[in-house]
């Protein structure tokens, strides 16, 4: 509770899910190093200029993640991020189905099956009636009658817990 406030992670703070290996931690390591270095060569550079590039620069992905408890799904945000995807947070179905007819950019959508007030089956089902082209990554650990079941086929799934490799492979599928 002390570096988490309104369910977002303090700016300042980097958070890494135990248990985890050590190659985890120095890419977490890395990743903050790398943060920062690029911050300080943003600022050394701000009064130089930059040559005009006509070319628009590419589209990241944008994944929602949606998941009630917030440690999880600070985590899940970090890993999608360090995947390189852009990322919206949603603790609940309403907010998600909120977000994504906010926002058209949302290509993914990452979510829990046991949600309060919406569960994850109702969620998908009404998301790809807004959003029939929606991707959507199923991240459970419930393996049994409302596990898996009735989905799409094209519906991926990710089993709780998951790593960083796992998130990738089913991101990239």
């Amino acid at each position: 509770n002390a570096i988490v406030h309104n369910g977002k992670l303090d700016s300042d703070v980097a958070l890494i899910s135990k248990p985890y290996r050590r190659d985890e931690l120095a890419r977490k390591i890395r990743s903050m190093l790398d943060a920062k270095g690029r911050t300080n060569a943003a600022a050394a550079s701000a009064d130089t200029p930059v040559a005009a590039d006509d070319t628009p620069p590419a589209r990241r992905k944008k994944v929602l993640v949606v998941e009630d408890d917030a440690l999880i799904r600070m985590t899940t945000v970090d890993m999608v991020e360090e995947v390189g995807l852009q990322t919206v947070e949603a603790a609940d179905g309403p907010a998600a189905l909120s977000a994504l007819k906010d926002d058209p950019d949302i290509d993914v959508l990452l979510t829990d099956l046991g949600l309060p007030g919406m569960s994850g089956r109702e969620l998908v089902e009404q998301a790809l009636l807004h959003k029939p082209s929606l991707k959507v990554i199923i991240a459970s650990g419930n393996t049994g009658s409302q596990g898996t079941g009735d989905f799409p086929p094209h519906v991926g799934f990710l089993m709780k817990p998951f790593t960083l490799i796992h998130l990738r492979q089913v991101l990239e599928s």
